[in-house]
């Protein structure tokens, strides 16, 4: 139980400069659409992805030492909702350097953009009526 995977039924990113990490799939985590267009959104700014297991200990020594500045969740319903700290039961707290960080808001704004037609979708995602 010290692996991250999901966030009830949201995909969980962390961000590490310009390089975007997610758990990578298995049988417990959601193959979410929202997730697959991060991925290839970020991918498309020039950010690095990597899909791979990731441990809570290391996240929270990396949060501690502002190596991972930023974490949201994704899914159909929220988008990308930023998270600003994690927190276990006993009350201790790990607070990111950004609230709403700058790679978050892109993503989203992007994300948005694309799925409003207020940007181009060079991916092909939006059908025109």
């Amino acid at each position: 139980k010290k692996n991250i995977e999901e966030m009830s039924g949201m995909n969980f990113f962390a961000v590490y400069g310009n390089e975007l990490v997610t758990p990578k799939l298995t049988e417990t985590i959601l193959n979410g659409i929202t997730r697959k267009s991060i991925i290839t959104l970020a991918k498309h700014l020039g950010m690095k992805v990597r899909e791979e297991t990731m441990n809570i200990n290391d996240l929270i020594k990396d949060i501690k030492s502002n190596k991972c500045t930023e974490v949201f969740a994704c899914g159909t319903a929220v988008v990308i909702t930023p998270i600003s700290l994690l927190g276990e039961a006993d009350q201790t707290h790990y607070t990111l350097s950004h609230e709403i960080g700058p790679v978050t808001t892109k993503l989203r704004n992007s994300l948005l953009g694309i799925q409003q037609g207020q940007e181009d979708d060079p991916f092909g995602w939006r059908e025109e009526a």
